[in-house]
């Protein structure tokens, strides 16, 4: 018996995949609640959640929409699958690159490195938002369902 839910969908595909930002915040805060500021979220951990966001919505997508007839919905299909898979890489590309220069800044003492960290960091608080709110609109646009078995 296949039970589907937009509800379920929501949790599986957005909650999930931004729970690793909310937990890392929940964390730092814990630990230190004087010291809540901007870079109590990680970026690189937002870009990882981005990542993981992507790949759960392109999955949904082409899981659901796999066997159509109609060519026009298989051209947006088409369409949404790759721009979220150039997401999935960006994203991933960005949490690697964020990663890599803060290390190097922070522990190698690379200082020409830290204008281009904080330009990348800046990038994903900026376009996260963004993301999220892509997701719910092909949630909406394809009404996608989590399928429970």
């Amino acid at each position: 018996m296949k039970i589907t839910s937009t509800k379920s969908w929501f949790l599986i595909h957005l909650v999930i995949p931004i729970f690793p930002l909310i937990f890392l915040g929940f964390i730092k805060i814990v630990m230190a609640p004087s010291q809540f500021s901007i870079s109590t979220f990680s970026s690189s951990t937002i870009a990882l959640s981005i990542g993981l966001l992507s790949i759960f919505i392109k999955q949904s997508i082409t899981r659901d929409y796999q066997t159509l007839n109609n060519e026009d919905k298989e051209e947006e299909v088409k369409f949404y699958s790759g721009l979220y898979l150039i997401i999935t890489l960006a994203a991933f590309t960005l949490f690697g690159i964020i990663e890599c220069f803060d290390f190097a800044t922070l522990k190698l003492n690379v200082a020409v490195l830290s204008n281009p960290t904080r330009f990348f960091q800046i990038f994903v608080f900026g376009t996260a938002p963004l993301y999220v709110v892509l997701a719910i609109v092909t949630q909406k646009k394809f009404n996608l369902r989590a399928n429970l078995q």
